[in-house]
């Protein structure tokens, strides 16, 4: 999902996210029929958005909450120190 740009306005966010339904699954030690067991578990993807707003929403177009995903949290990637 990272995708860098040349312009200098985006940001790199990392977005922290699950699967409820699958969570749910998994702790009656059940499987779901798509989702891999892992999605239950607490991923971590980094977006490259303008803003929170918008690095949230790039993340529930792709994981949409009608799926079960739910967004934990999303803040900016620190600025690297050299």
């Amino acid at each position: 999902m990272y995708q860098p740009t040349s312009g200098g306005k985006n940001r790199v966010f990392e977005v922290l996210f699950f699967n409820q339904t699958v969570r749910d699954l998994v702790a009656r030690n059940e499987s779901h029929n798509f989702f891999e067991d892992r999605w239950g578990e607490m991923q971590m993807q980094k977006v490259n958005a303008g803003s929170v707003e918008e690095a949230r929403a790039r993340i529930v177009r792709r994981y949409p909450p009608e799926q079960g995903f739910v967004v934990q949290a999303v803040q900016e990637e620190p600025e690297p120190v050299y």
